[in-house]
């Protein structure tokens, strides 16, 4: 009688450890392809080829009306680099998941109540859309010509379109970031593809592009889209910006490929783990079926 007992506790636990293997797979099944769901996620941008980086005039005693002439300088000078295909600017960096929320009141709409109530806003340079091959779908971009001395313009994209103006045409349609009272501060110009340039994760948000230009010069980010690896390009950017001028402070080279990649990193990692535990669990419960 002692030896069926052991062999029914040896056949429980058998069978034990093959359900405990089995809910291990089917975790990491789930997590393999929540991440394979996360890579293949559409940014409505294009990632690839695309290195940003960081820097601050202000830090170099530049004042206010010197920065917008250097800016421009050091756009045409990444341009012309060997390699680069295009060089933009913005106030807030590609995918660095630190959004500018403002409040958002539309010209003859009585303002909506709650945290709803607003858009994701950034300032960028007239090719920010072109660069990040983000089209525009209705109207037009933001040009060289939006500049102090023009009208204050914006361009939106559909999910602010059709948040804010339902079905209606939302070109010629005026908009303010303030208050009721600025609420025609701004002129729709132009529609642009949706497209998750902030971060990845979460619902689409509504997004205005502002000409960079219009407003008072903010700390800016650069991205500059490359022919070949990004990464190559670095060491080219960095003496572009030294010719310039050799003292300004640049921080925060990364390519948007890194960028997208480190952001599914947790899911990675829990997808990586269950895995070899699924594994090594199924390798157990085979060794128990064999001693049993």
């Amino acid at each position: 009688s002692s030896g069926d007992a052991r062999s029914s506790l040896s056949k429980a636990l058998v069978v034990g450890q093959v359900a405990l293997s089995l809910v291990l797979l089917i975790g990491a099944g789930l997590f393999t392809r929540t991440l394979r769901n996360l890579q293949n996620l559409e940014t409505g941008f294009n990632h690839e080829n695309l290195v940003t980086f960081g820097l601050n005039p202000r830090l170099d005693n530049y004042p206010n009306a010197q920065i917008k002439q250097l800016l421009q300088r050091l756009l045409e000078r990444l341009e012309a680099l060997p390699g680069a295909h295009s060089a933009t600017l913005s106030q807030y960096p590609v995918l660095a998941g630190s959004p500018n929320h403002a409040p958002i009141f539309v010209q003859g709409q009585t303002p909506q109540s709650g945290e709803g109530n607003g858009a994701l806003v950034n300032d960028v340079a007239a090719n920010f859309l072109d660069t990040l091959q983000i089209p525009i779908l209705r109207g037009r971009g933001l040009t060289l010509q939006d500049d102090e001395r023009a009208p204050r313009v914006a361009v939106v994209n559909q999910t602010f379109a059709r948040k804010y103006f339902g079905s209606e045409n939302p070109l010629g349609k005026r908009i303010g970031l303030d208050s009721v009272k600025n609420s025609g501060q701004l002129e729709i110009v132009g529609v642009a593809q949706d497209a998750k340039y902030f971060q990845m994760r979460g619902a689409m948000p509504p997004t205005v592009y502002l000409p960079y230009f219009q407003e008072p010069a903010s700390d800016p980010s650069f991205a500059v889209r490359t022919t070949g690896e990004p990464t190559a390009m670095i060491a080219s950017i960095r003496q572009a910006v030294r010719e310039i001028d050799g003292s300004l402070p640049i921080s925060d080279f990364k390519t948007v490929r890194q960028q997208v990649e480190s952001g599914w990193a947790q899911e990675r990692l829990f997808a990586t783990l269950s895995s070899f535990f699924g594994l090594l669990a199924v390798m157990l419960a085979a060794i128990g079926l064999y001693g049993v």
